[in-house]
């Protein structure tokens, strides 16, 4: 079996998917778990923000002493990073399986 870059990507997104619905619905049980993943496009976004990209963050970053919601621009953004880290990472792993696999 050789599994195409696109089919590891599908299952990869549909495992992050998968598991933070099951955190949602079993909060007691995999609520740290699906809080970590949900957490990671936020913090994301964040960094983006400290690293000096402007409109990422509501109100420049400025909201006192609460934590500022991303802009819809900001989570296009996360979005993106997010989904081309899994693209590379399927890449990778669909290569390094192709490797492992061919004789010789």
């Amino acid at each position: 079996m050789n599994p195409r870059p696109w089919k590891v990507f599908a299952v990869m997104v549909a495992a992050y998917a998968l598991l933070l619905l099951l955190g949602l619905a079993f909060e007691d049980a995999l609520g740290s778990v699906a809080l970590a993943l949900a957490v990671l496009p936020y913090f994301s976004v964040l960094l983006m923000h400290k690293a000096g990209l402007p409109g990422v963050l509501e109100n420049n970053g400025l909201c006192g002493w609460g934590w500022c919601a991303p802009t819809p621009l900001g989570w296009a953004l996360a979005a993106v990073l997010w989904l081309a880290l899994a693209w590379g990472l399927a890449w990778v792993i669909s290569a390094l399986w192709r490797a492992r696999r061919r004789p010789g």
